[in-house]
This record gives structure tokens, C-alpha cells and sequence, in this order.
């Protein structure tokens, strides 16, 4: 017993540095905020996306429609980089910019996406459907397999045709589902280290 135990005080600190080190080696991955200016939209308003992310990161965002089409925001235009920097927060369409996102039919349930990672992005195929605007082949689904080890924020809003206007009423956004690495896996972070 007392062998035992003098082999484990030997062991015990390097033991102990080991576990300690652990997160040093760990990959970091971004931690995504994402939200609308509200969560219900009738047909002619414009779409506004809130995002802010706690590291610099490269940031894919896409727009999926009622219908299921994925319009690629981030990246804009032919330029991958999709550079985000660290605790800025950024909103798009920024203010001056031409490419509005006009709410349209068909109505229903839609989804904002933001995949952010700290590598370079990969080549994201698309088909030019409006300034900086680009309709994704395979959408959420296509993105998934692109960026396997991204972080992945959702955030979904509702959206009606003008004459349910009278259904529609005033909302105030919710916390995002905040999704790290594959889809299924939630991390809640609210405003942790994003100040």
C-alpha cells in the first residue's frame, strides 16, 4: 500500500498538469449571436439580421425561405473572406448598402443561419440572384457538409402576406438558439463574453 501510494505522488502532478492543459490545446471555436429586429414580418418590409460573434472568425450567413430556397448573405458578392471581427456588432443590409432584403411570398416559417469558424472558407457554390445575394444548391444541408466543424447559429421568424395583417401583431425578438459544431448540439451563451 505504501508503494502504491509513493508511485502515486510521483504521478500526481504531472497528472495534474495534464488535465489543466487540456483547454489550452482544445480548438476554439466562435460563439455566434444572432437575432432580427423583430420576429414576425409582413410582405414589403425589410429584413434586418443582427450579428455578433466573440472571436475573429469567417461567418457564412444564409436566408431560407418559406419555399426552402437558402440565399447566401455572407460572403456578399465573389469575395469568400467573410471576415468578422471579435464583440463588433453587424447589421445587415448595413445601412446605404443596395441589396435590400424585402420580405415576399411565399409565407410561413423562415430561417436565418449564421456558420461561423475561425478557418479559411471553402469555395460556397452559388447562382447570383440580386446584388451580393447568391441562391445556395442544397442549402442547409450542402452548407453542413462544407463546414463540418463550424459553429452554427439558428434563428427563425415568421412571416405574412399583407391582407393577415390584422393576425399580425408586434413582437419582440427571443434569444437565439445558439448551436456549436453539428447540428443537435446547443450551447447556451446569451451574452457570455460578448460584452
Amino acid at each position: 500500500m505504501n508503494k502504491i501510494s509513493s508511485k502515486l505522488k510521483l504521478i500526481l502532478p504531472f497528472l495534474t498538469i495534464f488535465i489543466f492543459s487540456i483547454p489550452v490545446f482544445a480548438k476554439s471555436q466562435p460563439h455566434i449571436q444572432l437575432s432580427t429586429d423583430k420576429k414576425e414580418y409582413i410582405a414589403g418590409e425589410s429584413l434586418n439580421i443582427i450579428l455578433k460573434t466573440d472571436i475573429n472568425c469567417n461567418v457564412v450567413l444564409i436566408y431560407v425561405t418559406a419555399a426552402g430556397g437558402a440565399v447566401r448573405i455572407l460572403p456578399s458578392g465573389t469575395d469568400l473572406s467573410g471576415n468578422v471581427k471579435s464583440k463588433k456588432t453587424y447589421k445587415t443590409p448595413a445601412t446605404g448598402e443596395d441589396r435590400g432584403l424585402y420580405i415576399a411570398a411565399p409565407f410561413g416559417k423562415e430561417t436565418i443561419i449564421a456558420y461561423a469558424t475561425a478557418a479559411p472558407l471553402p469555395e460556397i457554390p452559388g447562382k447570383e440572384i440580386g446584388p451580393g445575394l447568391y441562391l445556395v444548391p442544397g442549402g442547409e444541408q450542402q452548407l453542413d457538409k462544407l463546414l463540418p466543424d463550424a459553429s452554427k447559429s439558428i434563428w427563425e421568424l415568421e412571416t405574412f402576406p399583407k391582407d393577415e395583417r390584422g393576425r399580425f401583431r408586434k413582437s419582440k425578438p427571443e434569444d437565439p438558439i445558439h448551436m456549436t459544431g453539428s447540428a443537435g448540439q446547443t450551447k447556451d451563451i446569451k451574452d457570455e463574453g460578448l460584452k
